[in-house]
């Protein structure tokens, strides 16, 4: 289900939202998962995340939410030369300025 369709394209519209990419792992011939569609944009989503103040909203499993935490500090860690110290701080950064937002369930 795609459930905020409409809003998300009004978003785009008025300019709130500049970029969004959906994984539907369930509908379609292929499997997609958010994960593999971010390894495909991290460079941007890095530039929009750390340079440009944006926001990652993470809606999904408790699952999918780990693989995509994973994915994502394991690029910061890797492109600013962070160590495992460095990256937890920089990870909780992003939570408490609420440019990291989670909802995520069982």
């Amino acid at each position: 289900d795609y459930l905020y369709k409409k809003e998300f394209d009004e978003f785009k519209e008025k300019g709130i939202l500049n970029h969004i990419e959906n994984a539907f792992s369930r509908e379609g011939p292929e499997v997609v998962y958010v994960q593999d569609k971010m390894k495909v944009n991290m460079d941007k989503i890095l530039t929009d995340l750390l340079d440009k103040n944006g926001k990652i909203f993470m809606c999904g499993t408790l699952r999918m939410g780990k693989a995509v935490t994973e994915i994502l500090s394991n690029s910061i860690a890797t492109k600013y030369g962070l160590d495992d110290n460095e990256l937890y701080k920089k990870m909780k950064e992003l939570e408490k300025n609420k440019q990291i937002i989670k909802e995520l369930w069982g």
